[in-house]
């Protein structure tokens, strides 16, 4: 099994150390579509992808659905020991769990239910309406490490929530929506289930829907006019608003209609219904309206410059940008900018145009947004780099940029040719994209709108992946023919090194880039001797990787060089460390936002290694002050015996060549550990080494003129980290993090304030 560095899992204690999840359609509520946190994938070894395994699945398609998004959680307590699980549900009201290691199926589910299905499906059956699963579950932790709830909505309409290492039952079915209609992508926020139906299927109303897990009230609202059908479900803001674009209807407020707009709505917190509480209708609605122009894209919705901002998209193949504090302003007509004319110069309702979801990532300090598009490029847009002639679609990226005061969308580049290309997750600065190879066509000379499955499912021929840099569009790898069929109203999942995409077929592919890591301890006994083998391997090729690059240069090497050099007054400030600080930001907490704050943490790392990069990640960066974090790793032997004397002596080091340069030092205590969830470990003797640590430390700060910021003093409960504060007894949790965060501003402070 592969889960970090076997460097990180034996300094954890051969604990399973926090990796990336997937835990939900475009990654989070906010659907950017964007991976922080994966690591393992790189623009330099994606060109090494490979097809790793792909296991076709007993799910029937219907009409022209099969296999919907895959969601990925990174490590669930099984019977058989942790395992990073993918989920992937069938539109025929199945749900499976499978092994990625391994591309084994580990559990499947397919739910029962007393309503009977009626034998068309609803709407007669057709493309619009398969009936079926058609919503995304979503995925949650519970307060219990390694246990994971999924959510999904059955075909009956109820809610069901099961245990995701055996896919039983948490909770009976609960009743959320009439059956037999069309929910997409459920999202969960703040305990809130929140998803949007569309089509009318099964002669059911176009509504918002809202389930509150903690009262189980249902919540819903309804537009009067365009059903939702963004491919992701609805986005949600930091403020709990859930916004989604509307489908072919007039646009009149006034008799609350907002068809081709896109509407806001959230839960009242007293009554658990949902209200309307902003709305946007482009000036051309009528326009949209009458040629079947429908604003049906999930948007992605990001902070940038002090604002949460939106982008949003539709068929007439234009970008909207919003901010979510009114999204069309005072008149609720006026964006913050409209793009000009993207694609579909022939007004084509059905082959052309933005489908689908956007996506958005931020690159020191650059905010990106990228929407897929149908059919050729218009002929009038250009961007500053171009792959060659689009014909069938193409990715394209933005750049967030304010000019004159006022916000823009500016194209940054157009990717190569894809045939119906769909929309992309970005990783660690790759975009993942591919072409769906559908038959998209919804009219013929012949007999003109004839939009059924018998028509389309010959046309369509097979997906391919593609892998972009983020940065220029350039491609660097693609699955050429190894997908051997074509896909409809799936999606892209990224995590750990490895991308998921499901085809028409039934089949889950997984692609990997071949970076493989040995497993934690735990599960070593419970190991084959092949498995054994396979393990030692996997150890000799990561000794190998640290072989050619000891001290971690290649880590933030290319992204210092894209740093501009600091302003005047600025403050910026380096945080160097090993895995507590480069996990800093990973969950809730986030990493000091708004601020100059740089993270240069490498998991693993000792001081020796931080020494060896201490000019290109810190010198270099001209910070006015540098937190040091350091130590961890020598006290646990990563690279052999490591004296507190040691440790110290390269943490002067670092400290002089700081001085010598101008730098500010605060000097971190290394933070307490425990055994609150596991048995007696030598974690205790390793605390009496951290206290001996810490105490050179202390002492050398005030002989050297820097700031000492005692973590271990905050942090712990008298000699131990307190529960409170950490979720396997190693590394801080988010409420760790946000108390490190505080007492790290005071001293950054204090620095800055010596002479």
């Amino acid at each position: 099994m592969r889960t970090r560095s076997i460097l990180i899992a034996t300094m954890l204690g051969c604990a399973l150390a926090p990796a990336a999840d997937w835990l939900t359609d475009g990654g989070n509520a906010q659907r950017t579509a964007w991976q922080k946190d994966e690591k393992v994938l790189t623009t330099a070894n994606v060109k090494d992808m490979k097809l790793l395994w792909k296991i076709k699945l007993d799910n029937q398609p219907r009409q022209m659905h099969a296999l919907l998004p895959t969601l990925i959680i990174e490590r669930v307590n099984t019977r058989s020991g942790p395992k990073q699980i993918a989920i992937a549900t069938g539109v025929s009201d199945n749900l499976y769990a499978i092994d990625v290691d391994s591309g084994q199926l580990i559990w499947q589910k397919h739910f029962e239910s007393n309503w009977t299905p009626p034998a068309s499906g609803g709407r007669g059956g057709g493309i619009l309406c398969p009936g079926g699963i058609t919503a995304t579950p979503v995925v949650a932790p519970t307060g219990t490490p390694g246990k994971y709830t999924i959510y999904a909505a059955s075909w009956d309409g109820r809610l069901r929530q099961l245990n995701a290492s055996d896919g039983e039952d948490v909770r009976p079915p609960m009743k959320f929506m009439p059956p037999n209609g069309k929910p997409y992508a459920l999202n969960l926020f703040n305990g809130v289930i929140f998803t949007h139906t569309a089509q009318g299927c099964g002669g059911n109303p176009n509504m918002v829907y809202s389930y509150d897990l903690a009262t189980n009230k249902v919540g819903s609202w309804g537009p009067a006019g365009g059903g939702m059908w963004g491919r992701s479900g609805p986005a949600i803001s930091s403020t709990g608003v859930m916004y989604t674009g509307t489908g072919d209807g007039n646009f009149n407020p006034e008799i609350g209609s907002f068809g081709n707009g896109i509407i806001g709505v959230k839960q009242n917190p007293e009554t658990k219904a949902l209200e309307l509480v902003d709305y946007y209708g482009p000036t051309n609605a009528a326009w949209l309206w009458k040629r079947d122009l429908d604003m049906q894209v999930t948007p992605s919705i990001f902070h940038f410059k002090g604002r949460e901002l939106m982008a949003d998209a539709g068929k007439e193949c234009r970008v909207y940008l919003l901010d979510t504090e009114a999204i069309g302003g005072d008149d609720h007509r006026t964006p913050l900018y409209r793009t000009p004319l993207i694609c579909n110069e022939d007004v084509n309702f059905a082959s052309a145009g933005i489908w689908g979801s956007m996506a958005t990532w931020e690159d020191n300090g650059t905010r990106w947004v990228l929407n897929s598009f149908w059919g050729p490029k218009h002929s009038a847009f250009k961007a500053p780099i171009e792959h060659g002639e689009v014909k069938d679609g193409a990715i394209v990226a933005f750049k967030v940029e304010q000019a004159n005061g006022k916000w823009q969308l500016t194209p940054a580049w157009i990717s190569r040719d894809m045939n119906r290309a769909e929309a992309p997750v970005i990783a660690n600065g790759i975009v993942f994209a591919y072409g769906s190879g559908e038959d998209t066509d919804q009219a013929y000379p012949d007999v003109g709108l004839a939009d059924t499955a018998d028509r389309r499912i010959p046309g369509s021929t097979h997906a391919t992946l593609y892998a972009l840099d983020a940065r220029t569009g350039k491609e660097l790898w693609s699955s050429g023919d190894q997908i051997t069929s074509w896909n409809h109203w799936t999606g892209l999942s990224v995590a750990n090194g490895r991308v998921y995409i499901a085809t028409f077929d039934s089949n889950l592919y997984c692609f990997d880039v071949g970076v493989l890591f040995a497993l934690a301890c735990p599960a070593w006994p419970q190991a084959t001797e092949s498995d054994r083998v396979k393990l030692l391997e996997q150890q000799l090729a990561a000794e190998r990787r640290l072989l050619r690059d000891w001290g971690g240069l290649t880590r933030y090497g290319s992204e210092n060089t894209e740093l501009r050099p600091p302003t005047a007054g600025e403050g910026r400030v380096v945080f160097l460390g090993d895995q507590v600080t480069e996990l800093w930001g990973r969950g809730n907490a986030k990493f000091f936002p708004g601020k100059p704050y740089l993270n240069r943490g490498i998991a693993g790392q000792t001081t020796a290694q931080m020494l060896v990069r201490f000019r290109q990640d810190v010198i270099s960066l001209q910070p006015r002050v540098v937190v040091i974090l350091a130590g961890m790793n020598d006290i646990t032997g990563v690279f052999g015996l490591a004296t507190e004397e040691m440790i110290a002596e390269n943490i002067m080091t670092m400290t002089e060549l700081a001085k010598l340069h101008g730098i500010r030092v605060v000097l971190a205590s290394l933070t307490p550990l425990c055994d609150c969830f596991s048995k007696p470990t030598k974690r205790q003797r390793w605390l009496e080494k951290i206290v001996e640590t810490n105490e050179l430390l202390k002492d050398y700060a005030a002989k050297s003129g820097s700031v000492y910021l005692d973590y271990y003093l905050v942090l712990a409960d008298g000699h131990n980290l307190r529960k409170e504060f950490t979720t396997d007894g190693m590394l801080p949790n988010d409420a760790g993090y946000n108390v490190m965060a505080t007492f790290a501003e005071r001293a950054i402070a204090e620095a800055l304030g010596k002479r």
